[in-house]
């Protein structure tokens, strides 16, 4: 039985990444030489390399280093198909943009228990944020298959959304501590705390894991 995978994105909240499990990673991490020489099981990458060249040097240093390069499209470098056909008849959705969406997807459909996110942000860039609402749609149906998924210290997934919708004025006016309230099940607990630069306060682990998860 698949357990425990780490799945790795360009964000800065991606220092600190242990490499104590399986990991997948975008191919844009590979762009970065400091990055390069890790324990990959496989990378992923769904852009035209002709027009993203921080991924095309990630999926050539892949092919040097027999690297399993996994991708949608059927082009010369791709060395594992992705499970697209797969994916939608189990989940009954094809809500699949960003590279991370499709990752989480993979490991949710190969079975995996309990994954770990580092240098998921999606943000603040527009570019990134657009593809939020795509992972944070599968951390949901994983949570509702009772999949445990971590969240990395520093990653500003939640935090960025809070930041632009006024929530974190609203909360510190009122004297309340900013946090993030979702829809659906009750969650209990503070889900993350929006750390300003410079705090010296110590970032910790955002979890869940089925409808109701103390954190």
């Amino acid at each position: 039985m698949r357990y425990t995978l780490t799945l790795l994105g360009q964000g800065p909240s991606k220092e600190g990444c242990p490499f104590d499990a399986e990991t997948w990673a975008t191919a844009s991490v590979l762009n970065d030489k400091k990055w390069r020489d890790k324990p990959y099981s496989k990378i992923f990458c769904f852009d035209n390399l002709e027009t993203k060249p921080d991924e095309k040097a990630g999926v050539e240093y892949a092919h040097k280093h027999n690297i399993p390069v996994v991708s949608t499209h059927v082009w010369p470098d791709r060395t594992e198909e992705y499970p697209l056909e797969g994916v939608i008849r189990q989940f009954k959705t094809n809500y699949l943009l960003n590279d991370m969406s499709y990752m989480i997807a993979m490991a949710l459909y190969k079975g995996y228990k309990s994954i770990f996110l580092w240098g998921v942000d999606q943000g603040p860039d527009y570019i990134y944020h657009v593809g939020k609402s795509y992972t944070t749609f599968w951390l949901g149906v994983a949570s509702g298959m009772g999949v445990k998924w971590h969240l990395c210290p520093n990653s500003i997934l939640w935090v960025y959304s809070a930041r632009k919708s006024g929530v974190e004025d609203c909360l510190e006016k009122n004297g309340q501590k900013p946090f993030i309230a979702l829809n659906g099940p009750r969650i209990k607990g503070t889900l993350t705390k929006l750390f300003k630069r410079g705090s010296s306060e110590k970032p910790t682990w955002s979890s869940m894991s089925g409808p109701e998860q103390g954190l």
